[in-house]
């Protein structure tokens, strides 16, 4: 006889048996219950992701598919992704993106949202090619004679007074189909004195004791550009960090053989921020990480600069607990001078000075100017010693800010250089694309949509708050709210003056025929008419916002008026309901970059009003 434990023991088995089976009959079979996970997911390819696109087995047959015997292109531009970690023109994101959302989240429902940012090879600026087709000229004795006008009292070099001869030379040399001169001549900044076998005069320059006097008495502000002259008392360098950087330490006497070290070149780098090559010391096998006296530096060019050396040099003035410098990024303005026993202090021979500049032909010969961008020759194409010239000769970029480096190999080509608030960087032709794609049967992009953010409940993104005025008794205007969005207001214990934006990220308008803003907001405490609820709160678009809506270009979007039977338009009167806008033209902007920035601004004597908005649709307004 079975013992009554062994009985339930197994009663009890066939009891859960039974009930899982229960639950699988009754949750699978014959049934179509699926989990769901319905989700918005913000997501942005990394250089990795690029590859896995092209490796993707149904995007490699979709690229294929769109091949011909006679025309591979497709497929070739399907492969370029991986290697510009990029979409292009061809092989675009809409078509490849569904396969690569559906193998990283295969895991979402019907329903879900993705919204996608990439980058997009649109190509490098056009004009880049103007430089394709530039030519060489080097100044002749005959051009100098020109330039001066006189075979006799001429010198080889240009100077302020003769600079703008530089067209008349051209005029002279060039073939009418001509368009683009890259200019080498000689330059000083002082002017000749002809006649009597005089020497040109020399240019003076403050002592090193009058800059720091000046310093001090607040003349001369912490880092104003200034010029210094001076001896060389004594250089020294670290090894490592002079292979690395090419610079050293110098310092400076106001007389020939002072000992005293008055001031510091810090960091300091060749003839017109050329960098360093070489250097001669006494110390035998110098330690790598230890500071070394050095007796001589030579820069790539050949310059060299020795103890007891006459110097001039150029950067941005500080004190340094009690050592007055140039800060990192200072350099040699003039070449060396040994002193001779009659040299006086601070008087300068004269010296040789070579510039390279560009020039064009419109309706006459002119150096080349572009509102957007500064052009420079540059001869060494490395991208590390073309980001130190930058960061030499730019030392105060905005970012931002272009700069276009020519070079001359077999012939002349550009590139352009971004500051990007940190660093330079090469524009390699790359933007930057956000598309939104929504998994129905399966995920297809949403084509009519450039940009889309609700705010509430999915937080304030990559949206930009600044502050442009904030009157005492407030630090902020707009904050973020999960149940409402962004909210602003400049009221706190009585009505403030306060004028302060949000900004979006940059919306592309690609292809754009009808493009339209609209966005849910709520008005309450607002000024009672339309003209002053409408001042206060604006919506403005800009093409050229970087960063600070002070200095960008904005105009200001009209409101609709409010319909009473739909209930849209700007809201006329106070309360917490949102409205929607209804469709705020923005066709003016088809196929542009543009910014959206809602600006409170509240003037004195004027009611505070909350302003509260969300739900955020920049889109294709259908036919």
């Amino acid at each position: 006889m079975k013992s009554l434990k062994t009985i339930f023991t197994v009663s009890l088995a066939a009891l859960t048996l039974a009930s899982c089976e229960n639950f699988f009959d009754d949750k699978q079979i014959g049934n179509d219950y699926k989990p769901t996970d319905v989700r918005t997911i913000e997501y942005t390819l990394t250089a990795d992701d690029y590859k896995s696109v092209t490796s993707n087995s149904k995007n490699q047959a979709a690229a294929l598919a769109l091949c011909t015997p006679e025309d591979s292109s497709a497929y070739t531009s399907f492969l370029q992704i991986a290697k510009d970690k990029a979409f292009n023109d061809i092989a675009t994101a809409d078509l490849y993106l569904p396969a690569f959302i559906y193998a990283k989240f295969p895991q979402l429902s019907m329903g879900s949202i993705c919204n996608v940012t990439y980058d997009l090879m649109e190509g490098k600026p056009a004009y880049l090619t103007d430089f394709d087709n530039a030519k060489s000229y080097v100044l002749t004795t005959a051009d100098y004679q020109l330039a001066w006008g006189s075979e006799t009292d001429y010198v080889e070099y240009l100077t302020p007074a003769t600079l703008s001869k530089l067209s008349d030379v051209l005029n002279a040399v060039a073939a009418e189909t001509d368009s683009m001169y890259v200019v080498s001549y000689a330059y000083q900044e002082y002017e000749p004195v002809f006649g009597g076998g005089d020497e040109p005069e020399a240019p003076s320059y403050p002592t090193l004791l009058q800059i720091i006097a000046d310093y001090d008495a607040g003349t001369i502000a912490d880092g104003d550009e200034v010029t210094v002259a001076g001896y060389i008392v004594s250089m020294f360098l670290k090894p490592n960090n002079f292979n690395k950087y090419g610079s050293v330490s110098v310092w400076l006497n106001d007389t020939v053989g002072g000992t005293a070290k008055i001031f510091e070149l810090y960091n300091c780098y060749g003839l017109n921020g050329d960098t360093l090559a070489s250097y001669t010391t006494d110390v035998a096998d110098p330690d790598p990480a230890t500071n070394i006296d050095v007796t001589s530096v030579t820069d790539r060019s050949g310059n060299t600069y020795a103890v007891g050396n006459f110097v001039v040099a150029k950067g941005a003035i500080t004190k340094y607990n009690t050592t007055y410098e140039l800060k990192t990024g200072c350099y040699f303005t003039e070449k060396a001078v040994v002193p001779s026993a009659s040299a006086p202090a601070m008087r300068m021979a004269a010296a040789d000075n070579n510039r390279t500049a560009i020039y064009v032909r419109s309706s006459k010969w002119s150096e080349y100017k572009n509102d957007k961008v500064t052009a420079t020759v540059l001869m060494d194409q490395d991208i590390e010693k073309a980001v130190r010239f930058l960061e030499i000769n730019f030392p105060y970029a905005d970012k931002d800010d272009k700069v276009v480096l020519v070079y001359n190999s077999k012939g002349y080509s550009a590139k352009e250089f971004i500051f990007n608030g940190v660093t330079w960087v090469e524009n390699l032709g790359l933007v930057t694309e956000t598309l939104q794609f929504a998994l129905t049967e399966e995920w297809l992009a949403n084509m009519s949509v450039y940009y889309k953010q609700a705010i509430a409940d999915e937080g304030q993104g990559k949206l930009v708050i600044q502050d442009v005025n904030l009157s005492e008794g407030i630090t902020y205007v707009w904050t973020y709210s999960s149940s409402y969005g962004m909210k602003g207001t400049s009221y706190k214990s009585g009505a403030h003056v306060a004028e302060s934006w949000v900004v979006t990220p940059a919306i592309r308008l690609k292809n754009s025929k009808k493009p339209a803003l609209q966005f849910d907001q709520a008005i309450n405490y607002g000024p009672d008419t339309f003209e002053a609820r409408a001042e206060q709160m604006s919506v403005r678009v800009s093409t050229d916002y970087a960063g600070d809506v002070t200095t960008a270009t904005w105009k200001v979007l009209p409101w609709n008026v409010f319909n009473e039977e739909t209930s849209i338009g700007f809201p006329e009167t106070n309360s917490w309901t949102f409205y929607n806008t209804g469709d705020m033209d923005l066709s003016e902007w088809n196929n542009q970059t543009i910014y959206i920035g809602f600006c409170y601004n509240a003037v004195e004597g004027a009611t505070c009003a909350t302003w509260e908005f969300k739900n955020l649709l920049v889109h294709e307004v259908e036919e």
